[in-house]
Formats: structure tokens, C-alpha cells, sequence
């Protein structure tokens, strides 16, 4: 009886380390994926406000 118990422990266990470890890879990629937006963004302002300055020369 004990042994059934220790063994589906284990494994609801296991399934929710797996859940935890596919949710942080998701996680990360989705902080990775912002970064490069922000980067595109800084860099989309740097090249607007250079226009801007080009056009009121």
C-alpha cells in the first residue's frame, strides 16, 4: 500500500517539476523576446529623432 502511495508521489511529483520546467522556458523566452523589443524601440526613436533633426536643419 505504502509503495503505490511513495510511487504515484513520485510521479505527480516528477509532472510537476516537468510543468514547472516548461513554464520557465517559456517564461525566459517570452523575457528574451521583450529585450529585442525594447532594443528595436530604443533604436526606432534614436533613428526618428535624427530625422526629426535632419529635417529642421
Amino acid at each position: 500500500m505504502w509503495a503505490i502511495f511513495l510511487l504515484s508521489a513520485a510521479t505527480f511529483g516528477l509532472a510537476a517539476l516537468l510543468i514547472v520546467f516548461i513554464g520557465h522556458k517559456i517564461y525566459i523566452r517570452m523575457q528574451r523576446q521583450k529585450e529585442v523589443f525594447d532594443v528595436e524601440k530604443e533604436a526606432y526613436k534614436k533613428i526618428k529623432k535624427e530625422i526629426q533633426e535632419e529635417k529642421t536643419k
